[in-house]
Formats: C-alpha cells, structure tokens, sequence
C-alpha cells in the first residue's frame, strides 16, 4: 500500500508483528548458515522484517542461530543457549529462554511441571488479532518457547523431542518440525531414524505448491547458497571438506513492541465504535 517493505511488519502497520510468521520461516537462514550466526542475522534482519517486529524479528533470529550452531553440537542446552546468544538479552522473548533454561536445569524430569510454569507467567498478554480474548495464541515466545521446551526434554530422541513440542500446544504443526529441524542438524541425516525418513523419496521431485521447488531442488538451492556464503565470509571448500570462520553470535539493538493485552474485541458495527467528527 505504498510503504516500504522493511516497515510492513511494523506494529504501527501489523497487528501480528510479535508472532510466528517469520519465526516458522527463519529455519532456511540457518541452514545455510552453518557456524555462521553473524551472517545468519544479517539476512534474517532484511528478510524478517517484511513481516515481524521485535520478538517476531527475534524468533526469527533465534531459530537461525540455533540451526547455525547444531552444525558443531551434540548438546540441546548448548544449542539453545547458542541461539540466545543471537538476540538481545533485554528482549522479553530472552527472557522466556531463560526461563526455560533454568527450571529445565531444577527440574530436568518433567516437562509438563516446566509447560505449566510457562503457561502461567507467559501465556497472558498476546495481541494477536485473531486470539483475542481466546486461548488461541500464535505469539512468536510462547511458541519458541515450545521449541525450546522439546530440544530440552527430548534430550537428543527424535520421536521424544517432536512428541514434547507437540503436546505443548498452540502452534503444534511448525513447533515439532522446527524442533526436529534443529535436532536432525545435530544429529545428521543419517542418525534420524528411518521411519521418520521413509515417506520422503516418493515426493522429493514434486513440486511444493506455491512454489517451483521440490525437495530434493530446495535441498540444493540451500546447499548452493550455504557454499557460496561461506567463501564470501572467508572460508573454502576443498574436495570433499568445507572450512567455515566460525562466527561469533551478534545480537541487534533492542527493539520492543509493548501493545499490552487486550481489554475486548469489538466489531466495526458494534455500538462500542465512535466514528470522529469529519470521517
């Protein structure tokens, strides 16, 4: 509508600035970003701000530097602690994580015990349009925190690590693919266990819809642009062995969107609306 992209997901324009949309489409910058979570913020800050703002954008950046980094770590908490580091740490969303991080720490048995300790500090104040007032919420922390919850009490298990992150609720499609996502780079492809791979080969040619790429095109595509980053940032590729900088985490300037929870949802013909003299 005439504005430029890098403010369309403004809050001063997006009522969904805070929630997942760019946090559930941010795994492909770590994935061609491999030990490179500098880079991988510098392209999820022109990318995610088409469509996020603050947590939104951080979501984003979180999940890319949890990918960046599960290419040279075996351990969830390291991992999670890795992505983090991408963010600012006055951020609300890096709270959340912390959070997490600490009562998994006090009580590394039960994660039901943890889902409720979120529920009842963080699943409160979400202004998405379209969950106010109900249960319903697409808030970019609560449902990175799900992620988190999974890597952490799935402890390195795929089946456990998906199973926890979909039980959480919300947003429980994207939550265990990101989840698994990241733990199948820690693992490798080979290591995650065949049934899960079993259905690929029968659609890996056919095309996605809204899009020209198939699986097996797009697995390409990234590991194109994964080398080509990686030489651009100083690294190199010889024979069969890539040799990557590794990067230290960057985190952006603080940026918070406070809307504050919502009161009621009014329609435009509901008698709660007064039109300004002139309009």
């Amino acid at each position: 509508q005439g504005g430029p992209a890098a403010l369309s997901g403004d809050p001063r324009f997006n009522g969904h600035s805070n929630d997942i949309d760019f946090q559930i489409e941010s795994d492909f910058i770590g994935l061609m970003a491999p030990g490179l979570p500098a880079s991988a913020n510098r392209i999820a800050s022109r990318v995610g701000r088409v469509m996020a703002h603050g947590d939104g954008l951080y979501g984003g950046m979180f999940f890319a530097g949890m990918y960046s980094r599960a290419f040279f770590e075996q351990d969830p908490v390291k991992v999670v602690r890795a992505g983090l580091r991408s963010i600012p740490a006055g951020s609300s969303y890096a709270a959340v994580i912390r959070d997490v991080l600490r009562w998994h720490a006090a009580d590394p048995g039960d994660w039901r015990r943890t889902w409720q300790k979120i529920e009842d500090k963080w699943d409160r104040d979400d202004p998405c349009p379209e969950g106010a007032g109900d249960p319903f919420n697409i808030d970019a922390r609560l449902n990175g925190v799900y992620v988190v919850l999974g890597l952490l009490y799935g402890n390195g298990d795929f089946e456990r690590t998906m199973e926890v992150a979909t039980r959480a609720g919300q947003d429980s499609d994207c939550n265990p693919s990101s989840a698994a996502g990241i733990l199948g780079v820690m693992l490798g492809y080979d290591a995650i266990p065949g049934k899960w791979k079993a259905g690929l080969p029968a659609i890996a040619d056919s095309r996605f819809q809204f899009t020209d790429f198939s699986f097996n095109s797009i697995v390409e595509s990234t590991l194109v642009r994964a080398l080509a980053l990686v030489k651009r940032v100083g690294g190199r590729v010889e024979g069969g062995n890539v040799l990557i900088p590794l990067q230290t985490p960057t985190a952006p300037r603080l940026e918070q969107a406070r809307i504050g929870r919502e009161r009621a949802v009014i329609g435009a013909a509901e008698a709660g609306w007064r039109l300004a003299a002139g309009f």
